[in-house]
């Protein structure tokens, strides 16, 4: 009987954290047409800039298709070309380029640290370190085309709030991310599926890695989340009992 009192006090780090993550997942499912995201506005960067650039992404051509853990970031160009990515280890991400049908068609690997996006611009695709402002479009063949820092204004921060977005229209076909994980959806901000709709409504999964993400949600976030709980239960279980016999002397 004398843990009844911790039990309330544990229930309510257990709920909070609930909305806090439900709240979350609502956020990130606002879903609403993108059919147009206009070009970066940017202006030139320094040669030593771009020099540092290109050391520290150290991006390297993949020779075959790799099956990410989820799906954080996706692109359509305006010809059908698919750019999906997600980070793997540490700073390293792989991006995993498709033709308009869900073709594989090449692969790359790099380095950012912190939060980047990736757009289409034309054939080439630009990745954005969000950190640097800095953005880096290269070709197919993982070549550099050109460099720039992305500007700090209300243009490009329309263009960010339309990357985040999980849905794309090119070649009058509909690209879009689904969390087809259930109620482990509430706990990551990764994709499992990538789906192309046809004017007809016919939907083709392009891309499924439901076994990848789930697997990493439990490795990453349910693992980490269950032994916090544990261990801010005790704590708090402690702290009440010195206080007992505190008062007690």
């Amino acid at each position: 009987m004398k843990n009844n009192k911790n039990i309330p006090l544990f229930l309510i780090i257990i709920v909070v954290i609930i909305l806090i993550l439900i709240t979350k997942f609502f956020l990130n499912n606002n879903i609403s047409e993108e059919k147009n995201i206009d070009n970066f506005e940017i202006k030139p960067i320094s040669n030593e800039y771009i020099t540092n650039l290109k050391k520290s992404m150290y991006i390297q051509v993949l020779d075959k298709e790799y099956l990410l853990d989820g799906i954080e970031k996706f692109d359509v160009s305006k010809t059908g070309l698919i750019a999906i990515s997600s980070e793997t280890l540490g700073t390293e991400k792989i991006i995993s380029i498709y033709d308009s049908n869900g073709e594989y068609q090449i692969g790359f690997k790099f380095d950012i640290d912190g939060d980047y996006y990736i757009k289409w611009k034309e054939s080439t695709l630009g990745i954005h370190s969000v950190r640097g402002d800095s953005i880096s479009f290269i070709n197919l063949n993982g070549k550099y085309i050109s460099f720039g820092e992305v500007l700090d204004n209300r243009k490009n921060e329309e263009i960010f709030n339309a990357l985040d977005k999980p849905i794309r229209q090119a070649l009058n076909k509909t690209y879009y991310l689904e969390k087809n994980i259930g109620l482990a959806g509430f706990l990551t901000n990764s994709y499992s599926n990538l789906v192309i709709e046809e004017e007809n409504g016919e939907r083709n999964i392009i891309y499924d890695v439901r076994e990848n993400l789930a697997k990493s949600i439990i490795i990453n976030v349910v693992i980490p989340a269950v032994i916090f709980i544990i261990i801010v239960y005790f704590a708090i279980k402690h702290f009440i009992e010195i206080n007992k016999i505190e008062k007690l002397e």
